[in-house]
């Protein structure tokens, strides 16, 4: 399971750039929208002349890091497809057609660029109910698919680096995207997958799922890989806004899963604005996850109280960033950069990521529940792994967490039990849209 770091470009004053090196220095990935970059107000024609020129800004910045130059070859980058501006109306109806052909240039330009690219989804137009049909929504979601299933098809490096985003969980969504994917043969071209439309999802479902809800839909994703002309390679598949612990435990999990199933290592990677956000409210009072010298997780109630070796690993040669902040934080002054604790946060989340995946190979817990021949022996499974690694962790772990972590080992067997059958997993995908009703 891998983190991949959301953010802007953006060459600002040297103390805040040098946060934002040091944030993609632990986390080693970044996301990009294409909105962000492009700043274009309108998307027709007459912006390519900026998209080329945005390109080699980018190109020029990559290369600027020093931070990195020295830990990795070369940053990861994630373009996604600023599908979301359209959902929040920063992209007209009147738009679309431009922004689609905007979207088509970058992904068949930019191929040496971005190492990977989410397709351009467009579940709806921000909340205009004269234009969000479903007869709208189906074509123009298959109009851009026709222009990324050309380029797709006569160049492989944007076939290997080009993900298809399902949308699945409100009401007549699934039906739309399984119809196209199926009519334009998605199939037999698709070799790396992500889910969409999980932000503030939990939000606005009227019943409590108390279980990762793209837990069934991530499984329909492996289903098809597996059933697809690519079986053998990687499987790989993107969560797209998922930050809840109990949400990575469950792509932690489904990780182990499909490992223990084809003895291969998955690349299952998500991605999260919420560490960025949160660490500018909590720079001062911020709590820190890290492993002891047993490799034990633990908290570190202040930020004053993170371990050298910590700081050291985490800040490098720039560790007066964190001493100076801490510094104005013990005399009670104002700091000079709230974004100081971005790279601390990114680590602390990431050692949690850590722990999930260690505990759940030490407790051989994808085994278990593949082997696991009823529910009553897989609550015994899932008694024993909680009691042994979460339950004792609750100052860490909210209440939340706990409840839907133990949830989320149930509905992991449930669905794994039916991972041949297509329609089944459907059926299971389908009890989210229901939620809605």
């Amino acid at each position: 399971m891998k983190y991949i770091m959301v953010t802007e470009p953006k060459l600002e004053k040297e103390n805040k750039q040098t946060i934002i090196d040091l944030s993609f220095r632990v986390s080693g990935s970044y996301l990009m929208s294409l909105t962000s970059l492009t700043k274009a107000k309108d998307y027709n024609i007459e912006h390519l002349g900026d998209f080329k020129r945005k390109t080699n800004e980018l190109k020029v910045y990559l290369s600027s890091i020093e931070v990195l130059k020295k830990y990795e070859d070369r940053l990861k980058l994630f373009i996604d497809s600023g599908g979301y501006s359209i959902i929040k109306g920063n992209i007209p109806f009147t738009k679309t057609i431009q922004y689609i052909g905007a979207y088509h240039y970058v992904l068949d330009e930019w191929k040496d660029i971005y190492d990977a690219i989410f397709s351009l989804d467009i579940p709806k137009w921000s909340n205009n109910e004269a234009v969000n049909t479903e007869k709208n929504v189906r074509e123009f979601n298959k109009m851009s698919l026709n222009k990324s299933k050309e380029i797709i098809r006569n160049n492989p490096t944007v076939q290997e680096k080009f993900y298809f985003v399902w949308q699945f969980a409100r009401p007549g969504q699934l039906d739309i995207w399984d119809g196209l994917y199926e009519e334009l043969k998605l199939n037999e071209l698709i070799k790396a997958r992500a889910i969409g439309g999980l932000v503030g999802l939990r939000s606005v479902i009227k019943s409590k799922i108390s279980y990762s809800l793209f837990i069934d839909m991530a499984v329909r994703c492996f289903h098809d890989h597996i059933n697809s002309p690519f079986k053998d390679e990687q499987f790989r598949l993107h969560f797209l806004g998922v930050y809840q612990p109990y949400d990575r435990f469950a792509i932690a999990l489904l990780s182990g899963v499909i490992e223990a199933l084809t003895k291969k290592e998955p690349l299952l990677t998500y991605d999260t604005k919420y560490y960025f956000t949160s660490a500018l409210f909590k720079s001062r009072d911020m709590q820190i996850c890290c492993f002891d010298e047993h490799k034990n997780l633990e908290i570190v109630p202040k930020l004053s109280k993170v371990s050298d070796e910590v700081v050291k690993q985490v800040y490098g040669e720039y560790k007066n960033i964190y001493e100076d902040s801490m510094k104005s934080i013990n005399q009670n002054q104002k700091l000079s950069s709230l974004e100081y604790c971005i790279p601390l946060l990114i680590y602390s989340n990431r050692i949690i990521d850590e722990f999930f995946e260690d505990s759940i190979e030490l407790f051989s817990l994808p085994e278990k529940i593949l082997k696991c021949k009823s529910l009553k022996e897989l609550i015994k499974i899932q008694d024993s792994f909680m009691s042994e690694y979460i339950n004792i962790h609750s100052d860490i772990f909210k209440d939340i967490d706990i409840e839907y972590i133990k949830s989320n080992i149930e509905r992991m067997y449930s669905t794994f039990s039916v991972y041949k059958d297509r329609d089944e997993l459907t059926k299971k995908i389908n009890k989210v849209q229901e939620c809605f009703k």
